[in-house]
């Protein structure tokens, strides 16, 4: 039987943690070890988590926020000391919708010999449609047509085998919030590992499509919270920086025609100097690979 950790990384969610908490608790498969970081929570996120005697969970409580990214890293070093052969990721705001979660994405892994599995992650707030873009679409009755698909979106309910974190550690604690996804992604198709979501198993989050804006026909990435707006624009741009699958040419011109595009976006049509300076400042940050997040908070 496999043995199952779990890494949940935890901020001022003392609202939705026990959502989550009882759903592991409900679980067919019940995870052997769960790790919850939390990342220097200012209400009662951790006296709630202590109240799930029935779990084995492990608190890393951090001397200050490491955002999403620096709190996964430090709960996946922390579960490598356990001795789990699978181990899932879940954000505070996310959660199972079945009993048979754990059980069917063990499965799904297996059948399919894949090293990564992620779930189909489903808006919370409308359960037709997905939190995410999945080649494109969100509309979960067509995406739950192909019940294997290529596109997977990390960190909620996804299954990783030991070895991958063994190897990769976890996401780099630099990116803070944003864009650490992907980065680990790219290092999970570079180090050649099988990977997959299976469309039948499903963890509710609060959709992230609402980060985007329309205008003139074209998407715009765009937070209304000045320091999400710093971290996505400055960790997508270091991300275009260090792309191996395109020349530099190529990166020159996507940045220059980036940089006038969102300087219409913000003086232009929505008018404002001050969400474009947290834009720009960030643009810089990410072009010099400055990647200190002391600097923003």
């Amino acid at each position: 039987m496999q043995t199952v950790g779990v890494v949940i990384v935890t901020f001022n969610s003392s609202r939705v943690i026990g959502r989550l908490l009882d759903a592991l608790q409900a679980q067919s498969h019940l995870p052997n070890h769960i790790v919850v970081v939390d990342n220097n929570s200012t209400d009662d996120t951790v006296a709630q988590v202590a109240t799930y005697k029935n779990l084995p969970i492990s608190v890393v409580a951090l001397p200050d926020n490491k955002g999403g990214a620096g709190g996964f890293y430090h709960g996946l070093q922390k579960i490598l000391q356990y001795p789990v052969t699978t181990i899932f990721t879940f954000d505070d705001d996310c959660y199972p919708k079945d009993s048979t979660f754990i059980a069917q994405m063990l499965e799904s892994k297996q059948a399919n010999r894949l090293d990564v599995l992620c779930p189909l992650v489903v808006d919370v707030a409308n359960p037709t449609l997905s939190a995410y873009q999945y080649h494109k679409q969100t509309q979960v009755s067509s995406i739950c047509q192909t019940p294997i698909i290529t596109d997977i979106k990390l960190f909620n309910g996804v299954a990783f085998d030991r070895a991958v974190i063994d190897t990769l550690e976890g996401p780099k604690p630099e990116f803070f919030i944003r864009g650490d996804e992907e980065e680990f992604k790219q290092r999970i198709v570079q180090q050649g590992y099988s990977y997959a979501t299976d469309t039948r198993a499903i963890v509710y989050h609060p959709s992230s499509l609402n980060e985007y804006v329309q205008y003139n026909n074209r998407r715009y990435h765009h937070h209304d919270t000045p320091f999400k707006l710093f971290y996505s624009t400055r960790n997508r741009f270091y991300l275009l920086k260090i792309r191996r699958d395109i020349s530099a040419i190529t990166k020159v011109k996507r940045l220059i025609s980036e940089f006038w595009r969102y300087t219409h976006f913000y003086l232009w049509h929505k008018k404002d100097v001050q969400a474009y300076r947290v834009w720009l400042q960030a643009y810089l940050f990410g072009l010099a690979g400055y990647m200190n997040n002391s600097y923003y908070r």
